[in-house]
């Protein structure tokens, strides 16, 4: 099977003879395209959902899948809370030499 780039999530269920989930795991992964990507990956420790006050822990990577530098490259990741709100986590520029990855947690 051949996909196109982008996020991708495996998911397992276990299901009862009265199709209750009894469990379930999932596994993110990313399909790199051919120019410069950016990932960002939240996985809560515990599952799909987060007790208020809990961090989450982000990853953030961007990929330089190609055969020229790329100089000034502006990296911004914000939080959007619920009513809207904006909260800048990461705002930097970056240079990628060809193939390189920069990774930030």
């Amino acid at each position: 099977m051949v996909l196109p780039a982008g996020l991708y999530s495996l998911k397992t269920s276990l299901l009862s003879s009265a199709e209750q989930e009894l469990a379930n795991s999932r596994y993110p992964f990313v399909v790199r395209g051919t120019d410069i990507s950016v990932t960002l990956i939240g996985e809560p420790t515990d599952g799909r959902f987060l007790k208020t006050g809990i961090d989450l822990p982000l990853t953030v990577e961007t990929f330089n899948n190609t055969l020229e530098n790329k100089d000034n490259l502006s990296l911004t990741v914000k939080k959007i809370s619920p009513t809207g709100e904006e909260t800048g986590i990461i705002d930097r520029t970056l240079s990628l030499s060809p193939g390189a990855i920069d990774t930030r947690r």
